[in-house]
């Protein structure tokens, strides 16, 4: 989580906290929960996805040069025994 995403939402978390302190007795908590969370849902939605584009784009971190080329493998008729290469093990 970046540091400005996580003050924000620490921020608008505690801005709530603060409202329902200080609410009226009376008042209808799940009305203000169900406007008031939105905002908190949304910052909390838009956190994570920016984590998985963090993560995702990590795991491909290495340069496409590194990996080495696939090497090319001769045909062999169907039902024709492949006679073991220099690089084959068998």
């Amino acid at each position: 989580m970046s540091r400005s995403r996580e003050d924000e939402l620490a921020a608008k978390i505690e801005e709530l906290r603060r409202k329902v302190r200080t609410m009226p007795r009376g008042c209808d908590l799940g009305a203000f929960l169900d406007r008031e969370c939105s905002e908190v849902a949304r910052l909390l939605r838009e956190d994570l996805a920016a984590e998985r584009v963090d993560a995702a784009s990590s795991e491909a971190d290495f340069p496409p040069c590194a990996v080495p080329p696939l090497r090319k493998r001769k045909t062999v008729e169907p039902g024709a025994e492949e006679t073991p290469g220099q690089d084959d093990p068998r």
